[in-house]
């Protein structure tokens, strides 16, 4: 829940001050963060019903968060010390990689976690919709600045969702009676 409000916050933040202020750039850092973390937590709370599908898209999308986390980061460094840096037409070759490659990732785990709670119900279809329609909503050039705000309302609503449900697992007792947490 926390990643995805950093995430969505960063659409007014983007929209009213510009892309690359420092405003937007913190919140996403810690929106990339907090949602690279976040997925550890949906993945395991479902970890049996999740299967294959789901292990790919929890460790796709958490690597490739915290590697936009870096990106992003790289970018708020470049614009508080450097912001020259930023106007360069070729980026340093490791953060050209890491951009050439933590898109297209974040993008194969916004398809592969939606497909993944289709098929086991594991959440509510609504928030794994808006998931899926982020990357759709990246490649038209007049809305694609509220791919964040979608990105991160799926989160919070998988925030929300995973932690009513962790509060509804009864503990396991154990053969002396004793309560044992899994």
């Amino acid at each position: 829940m926390i990643g995805g409000f950093f995430r969505a916050v960063m659409t007014p933040f983007a929209l009213f001050l510009g892309l690359n202020s420092i405003p937007e750039l913190v919140t996403g850092v810690l929106g990339t963060m907090f949602m690279g973390i976040g997925m550890f937590g949906l993945y395991f709370l479902h970890i049996r019903q999740a299967g294959k599908l789901g292990f790919a898209a929890f460790a796709i999308h958490s690597f490739a968060s915290f590697l936009l986390m870096a990106l992003v980061f790289e970018s708020l460094t470049f614009r508080v010390y450097e912001p020259a840096m930023l106007d360069s037409p070729t980026p340093p070759l490791p953060i050209a990689i890491a951009g050439m490659t933590s898109m297209p990732l974040l993008i194969l785990s916004m398809i592969l976690f939606p497909l993944c709670i289709f098929r086991t119900n594991i959440f509510s279809r609504f928030p794994a919709v808006l998931l899926l329609a982020t990357p759709v909503l990246n490649f038209i050039p007049a809305v694609s600045d509220f791919g964040p705000l979608l990105w991160g309302a799926a989160f919070i609503l998988f925030g929300s969702e995973a932690w009513k449900q962790a509060g509804q697992i009864t503990p396991y007792r154990g053969s002396e009676g004793a309560e044992q947490v899994c």
